[in-house]
């Protein structure tokens, strides 16, 4: 039996985490155990649940999310973020858990896939 990675999902738009979810819900090796629309309730969520991936926007609205990707990177070492990203320029690259995803390719129904390739 393979693992089970344990997924929250944080996204200010309710139309793309519900997108997201019905593309993760489609792999048996994924389960989605939340969902935050806010940047300040992702903490609060892993002080609940245990959590290894979580799929993060690097921006939603006109926040910068790098100071609470760079948070969970320090405090959650073995945790892998995945973020999503409109524009990836090639110097984007995984580094220390942290890895970008091109968001076209997300909505393109390539998500399950390129989750299992960078954090296996």
């Amino acid at each position: 039996m393979s693992k089970v990675f344990k997924i929250l999902i944080v996204d200010d738009n309710s139309i793309a985490r519900l997108a997201i979810k019905r593309i993760l819900s489609k792999n048996s090796n994924l389960e989605i155990v939340g969902e935050v629309g806010n940047y300040k309730y992702v903490l609060d969520f892993f002080n609940r649940e245990e959590i290894d991936i979580v799929l993060i926007p690097e921006k939603m609205g006109i926040i910068n999310g790098n100071k609470i990707i760079e948070f969970l990177n320090k405090e959650y070492p073995k945790l892998k973020i995945l973020i999503t990203i409109t524009n990836y320029p090639e110097e984007k690259v995984k580094k220390d858990g942290i890895y970008f995803l091109d968001k076209w390719e997300v909505y393109n129904g390539n998500l399950n896939e390129l989750i299992l390739k960078n954090v296996s």
